[in-house]
Parts: structure tokens; C-alpha cells; sequence
């Protein structure tokens, strides 16, 4: 499964530097995927590629003890993140990858109506995009 998926750029950066080893969602997939990643306002672009493992679901406070074994995020942050529902996700990161070159939203709006996620959208159903983020791959 491949997606596109909203990540802010110092989360973004952060994995880049191998310091950042889960990505944690109120809602995602239940198998591993793939997600090029979009880095929102004020970057606008797609600029990477990850590949996840099988996601951790499990109740905020659990999610928040795999939070604070990474040393990046503060006691509170996740806990605030996934007030109000049952079970999270902690999603373990195995490969992040840079794109050959960002590729801004205006080209990706304007060739492939693509619109940026808020969270994330599933990219298999958009064939010519897919392609053509595979192609700029490192």
C-alpha cells in the first residue's frame, strides 16, 4: 500500500537523522506501507519516501512510552495528541529515503490534481502520480 502522508518538516528532519524512529497517528492503515512524504506550509512539497513497518496500536498511554523512549518528544505531547480516543498508533519507521528533488504543490496541483492531505491519502489509486514519485526517487 502506498501513501501520501502530511509529515511537519522538523518530524520530517528529525527522521532524516535516523532520530526519529515512529511516527505516531490517531487513525492509520492496519499492514505496512509505504508514504511519500508532503512537508506542509510554509515548504509545500513532497520531499520523501518512508517505509513503515506493522503499526503499534494501542491505548495513548502506551503510545505515548514509545513517544518518550525516542527523547524528541515532551511527556504531554502525545498524550494531548490522542486525548479522547481509544487506541493509537506507533508506526516503527524502516527506511527513509529523500526524493531526487522536492517536488513543490503547485507543479503537483497543476499536472496531477493533487491536493495536499491533512493527514494522509491513498496514493494506489492515483496510478500517473504514483509513477511519477517513483521516478524521483534517490
Amino acid at each position: 500500500m502506498n501513501l501520501v502522508m502530511s509529515i511537519a518538516k522538523k518530524y520530517f528532519d528529525l527522521m532524516l537523522e535516523g532520530k526519529k524512529k515512529y511516527e505516531f497517528r490517531r487513525k492509520f492503515v492496519n499492514t505496512p506501507c509505504n508514504a511519500f512524504i508532503y512537508v506542509p506550509y510554509p515548504v509545500c512539497e513532497i520531499q520523501g519516501y518512508i517505509e513503515f513497518d506493522n503499526p503499534i496500536v494501542d491505548t495513548p498511554k502506551r503510545i505515548n512510552k514509545i513517544a518518550l523512549s525516542q527523547c524528541i518528544i515532551e511527556d504531554s505531547d502525545i498524550l494531548e495528541y490522542m486525548s479522547g480516543i481509544e487506541q493509537g498508533y506507533a508506526i516503527p519507521i524502516k527506511t527513509v529515503k529523500r526524493l531526487r528533488k522536492p517536488i513543490p504543490l503547485n507543479y503537483l496541483h497543476n499536472n496531477y490534481a493533487f491536493t495536499a492531505p491533512q493527514n494522509y491519502i491513498l496514493a494506489d489509486k492515483k496510478s500517473e502520480l504514483l509513477s511519477y514519485l517513483f521516478n524521483n526517487l534517490l
